[in-house]
């Protein structure tokens, strides 16, 4: 069993994680800088993601850098741009706030968007749902990418040079923190950095 009350890493953030194993017998060879799995290794796993959680996230170096790429170009001139996203949990939803700007005669405007959304767990994956868009000035379909892209709960499924698998089974938004639970394969003989990069590689 691992419990960890609180971490981040990198772009990630997290509380009240919780992993068991599944397997009846488990045996992991523990080296200097890795770990190695020398046979199937099943666990599920939970954990919360609180409005603390979000904030260290979204001011993580790497979420910056991303933001600060999303741009929409037409012949080499940038007509979008994404602008101070934030991100929190309130009233049973994640909220998403960020402007768009877009150059019109050579003044920069920017647009506040206001994105409500459940969560909800499919494929696997952690996914918005029943989004709720405040500015219609803008159609979905172009704002669906951008959401997804300044989400800062969007998780990659397989990770570490395919070392394994993670799918989400059950996803909760319950007072101030987002709840979710699910299970974690690693296939026998694969190898994953020890430390806190194991948690963050194996599950997010």
């Amino acid at each position: 069993t691992i419990s960890i009350p609180s971490a981040s890493s990198r772009d990630l953030a997290f509380s009240n994680f919780r992993a068991n194993s599944l397997c009846e017998f488990n045996h992991v060879i523990v080296e200097k800088k890795q770990v190695r799995f020398a046979q199937n290794f099943l666990m599920d796993f939970s954990t919360d993601f609180t409005n603390d959680d979000l904030q260290k996230m979204i001011s993580s170096q790497e979420y910056l850098n991303n933001v600060s790429n999303i741009k929409l170009k037409v012949g080499g001139f940038s007509l979008l741009q994404v602008k101070q996203p934030t991100v929190q949990i309130k009233s049973g939803n994640i909220q998403l706030d960020f402007g768009i700007e877009t150059p019109l005669l050579f003044v920069n405007v920017v647009d506040k968007i206001t994105v409500c959304a459940k969560l909800k767990a499919e494929n696997g994956k952690l996914q918005l749902a029943n989004m709720r868009v405040n500015n219609t000035k803008y159609d979905i379909g172009l704002l669906l990418p951008i959401i997804n892209l300044i989400n800062p709960l969007s998780f990659e499924s397989t990770f570490a040079d395919n070392a394994g698998i993670a799918q989400i089974k059950n996803v909760d938004i319950i007072d101030d923190r987002v709840s979710l639970s699910g299970m974690v394969f690693i296939p026998q003989n694969k190898v994953i950095k020890k430390g806190l990069g194991f948690i963050t590689q194996s599950l997010f």
